[in-house]
């Protein structure tokens, strides 16, 4: 038996020549695929520098990653995910040289808590740095670090009071992180961003606060003098301002001084025009440096800035240009305090063909004229799940600036459909699984609106890996998905119910005594009624029918009858034309017979049914769907004599079964009918694969019944090497098929 999800190794494929019109594949949403987005980076030398941010995992919650460059070469580095995270982000990175580099952001645990993370680098790997929040905060984030050695750190953000949020500031002595006391405008609830240490007793933080009388938010700056942080006074802009991020230098002249950057809006963000802002700390105060915008921008933001020790400083974002393809594009500016200028000149720097958006985050300048920009892209046609983000990175040399080829953190390695559920023709829900770079797989939940297919959060047992096998929705708002997950050892079972707004785990019992247990199919013909049908073993080798019934609130297990001598009774499939009408089918194996097992419940008992075997061997039964106690149809497969599964049909008028002959593709190898759904006992799909002879390449298969013989339906397949097969099939009108394809997700309809 397969612990979660049926496998047959998968060939290449290629599009059915013979497609009928009448079933077309639908693009389904699938997990994310390799993604991510760098928020920050720095060099801790002249060729070697560390980008970190997030990306999307195969679990479907972000996680922190970073890249190291030494050269013109990108490299992922392995970076551990903090104890207790349900997702986690990196913000900010801070180098003191090639070999110790500390980057800060803050990770959600289970109960909806934020709280920072400290990773250091030390040029071999990562390791998580133990820190504290704000005491008694629900949220306590960072997003900025500055480190003047590896013993000496400043990092900044905000925390949640009654009042709103307010500043935060750490320390890292070299030995433990402890938290600063920061001030606040009065009134106001307050923000950092970035910082700049030029010392451990000289550091510049910016951000922003907004205030509790007018809702005007500012600017905000504050200054470390090793012993306290004060805020300093800022110009006077009106509107909306914030500021970013921020960067010191030493310079002949100029003295220590600090940029920092951000937006303004003489408006607000929806009666003004956002600009660039830059701001310029000299002479013991604060002065507007006027940064440059593109020209027919409709908005410009820099989130970024870095100076090279001579003066000369970067400052990057993005902007929305007023027309073209791409909605937001990369912006880069420069100054130069050698030139005893103000002015910042914009740079030319190119976007990822065929992009969405793409902007930068962060900038380091280790020399001048030589710095590296970090950021993401969007590609467009990326389907109904939305645009993928990619990391972006790009060099400048001489003031051209160059897109380096790096990679992306790895996320969803594949993704299969096992089930649905179409209580109308614009309302299915569809559930399986996908898998991580480690193997391991994650539940999958997509819905169909009638238009386009959108991936759900479904969470997960405790569990490495976990799978989704069958659904059943008697309403748009209302559906129970049974399926399995691996306990270190063992397979066990679980639930999950739709409310129309989310999926929530429901605690779903294993037999009693059971080893593994295993959970295949599901029928609910009300909310507050649904039988699951599977199998359970109480030794390891043997395999013993189950059946679970939901009243609404609770599960409960069923007895089921075992067929006299079998060593093997499992049940594939369910169907519950009311809630006293149940038929569930499989096969069973005994020392002296064996094949096809039908059970029926008539609201107070299960009950063996005697079934018809087809002529050859090893006969069983793979899906049913039942219109009345007395009315059902069921679909198998069997062994001709040829050593190759070959499918067949049976239906049952209430005392007994009468075989049905079902034909094959031309050329098949082998087929099977893997789901089945039908609206009158003369309207009937069935779906599932065949594997061509000639190629040994795996197709699609749909089968219909009109009341007198079965009849193949050509149906098409996704290019691609990993073939496709079909799991799951329903019929609220036209039919909706779902499955497997190329590796990921796969949907077709006839309608």
């Amino acid at each position: 038996m397969v612990l979660l999800v049926a496998a047959i190794p998968l060939a290449t494929t290629a599009i059915n020549a013979g497609a009928s019109p009448g079933w077309a594949i639908t693009s389904t949403a699938n997990p994310p695929v390799p993604n991510g987005s760098m928020a920050a980076v720095s060099c801790g030398s002249s060729t070697a520098c560390i980008a970190v941010g997030s990306y999307a995992s195969s679990s479907g919650s972000s996680a922190p990653f970073a890249e190291s460059r030494a050269g013109t070469t990108w490299t992922l580095q392995n970076v551990p995910v903090p104890a207790g995270a349900v997702a986690s982000f990196f913000n900010a990175v801070s180098c003191v040289s090639a070999t110790s580099c500390t980057a800060v952001g803050y990770l959600t645990n289970s109960v909806g808590t934020h709280l920072p993370i400290a990773e250091h680098w030390d040029g071999t790997s990562w390791s998580v740095q133990p820190i504290n929040g704000e005491p008694g905060a629900s949220v306590t984030e960072l997003w900025g670090i500055s480190c003047v050695s590896s013993g000496a750190c400043i990092a900044v953000g905000s925390y949640a009071a009654s009042s709103g949020r307010l500043t935060f500031a750490e320390a890292w002595d070299g030995n433990s992180w402890s938290v600063q006391s920061t001030p606040d405008p009065p009134q106001s609830t307050a923000h950092l961003r970035g910082v700049a240490c030029s010392s451990s007793t000289r550091c510049i933080a910016v951000g922003s606060s907004t205030s509790s009388y007018t809702g005007r938010t500012s600017t905000l700056a504050e200054h470390w003098d090793g012993t306290t942080w004060r805020i300093q006074s800022m110009p006077n802009l009106g509107g909306v301002a914030e500021l970013s991020s921020v960067a010191c230098f030493t310079a002949i002249f100029w003295g220590t001084s600090c940029i920092a950057v951000g937006y303004f809006n003489s408006g607000s963000f929806t009666g003004g025009l956002p600009l660039t802002l830059a701001e310029l700390w000299w002479g013991g105060r604060w002065r507007l440096l006027a940064a440059a915008n593109p020209a027919g921008t409709i908005g410009a933001f820099l989130d970024g800035v870095s100076c090279s020790g001579l003066g000369v400083c970067a400052a990057v974002g993005y902007y929305e240009p007023g027309s073209g393809s791409a909605p937001i594009l990369p912006l880069s500016e420069t100054w130069d305090s050698r030139a005893g200028s103000s002015r910042w000149f914009i740079g030319t720097t190119p976007s990822p063909s065929g992009t969405l958006n793409a902007l930068f985050e962060g900038i380091a300048c280790p020399q001048p004229a030589s710095c590296v920009a970090v950021g993401y892209y969007a590609q467009t046609g990326a389907g109904p799940a939305g645009a993928r983000a990619n990391t972006l990175a790009e060099a400048s040399s001489g003031g051209t600036w160059s897109i380096e080829p790096n990679p992306n953190p790895p996320g969803s390695m594949g993704a299969g459909l096992n089930g649905i559920s179409c209580p109308a023709a614009n309302a299915c829900e569809a559930i399986g699984f996908y898998a991580d770079p480690s193997g391991n797989l994650a539940t999958l939940a997509e819905s169909w609106d009638g238009t386009q297919w959108a991936t759900q959060a479904s969470p997960n047992p405790t569990s490495p890996s976990s799978a989704t096998t069958a659904v059943s929705c008697p309403a748009a708002t209302t559906c129970m998905a049974v399926g399995n997950y691996y306990n270190g050892s063992a397979s066990q079972v679980f639930s999950e119910s739709w409310n129309g707004t989310s999926w929530s785990i429901q605690s779903t019992p294993g037999p009693s005594g059971a080893v593994d247990a295993h959970l295949t199919s599901i029928s609910c013909p009300s909310a507050t009624d649904c039988t699951a049908a599977g199998y359970y073993s109480t030794t390891g080798s043997n395999e013993l029918p189950l059946a679970e019934l939901w009243n609404g609130s609770a599960w409960s297990i069923q007895s089921m009858p075992i067929p006299s001598g079998s060593l093997t009774a499992v049940l594939e499939a369910v169907s519950c034309s009311s809630s006293g009408a149940c038929v569930a089918v499989g096969y069973y194996s005994a020392s002296s017979s064996g094949g096809t097992l039908a059970e029926s419940w008539d609201g107070g008992a299960w009950s063996i049914l005697p079934t018809a075997k087809p002529n050859g061997f090893s006969g069983s039964f793979t899906a049913v769907s039942c219109l009345s106690a007395t009315s059902c149809e069921s679909v198998g497969g069997f062994n001709p004599g040829t050593g190759y599964p070959t499918p067949f049909a049976a239906s049952w008028n209430g005392s007994t079964w009468t075989i049905q002959s079902m034909p094959t593709p031309g050329g098949s190898l082998l087929s099977g009918a893997t789901a089945l759904s039908c609206t009158s006992s003369s309207n009937c799909t069935a779906v599932g694969y065949y594997e061509a002879s000639s190629s040994f390449e795996y197709f699609t298969l749909a089968e219909s019944w009109n009341g007198a013989s079965w009849s193949v339906a050509a149906t098409p397949n996704p290019p691609g090497p990993a073939g496709s097969r079909l799991f799951g099939v329903a019929c609220p009108t036209s039919c909706m098929a779902v499955g497997r394809g190329n590796g990921e997700t796969l949907a077709m309809s006839d309608g």
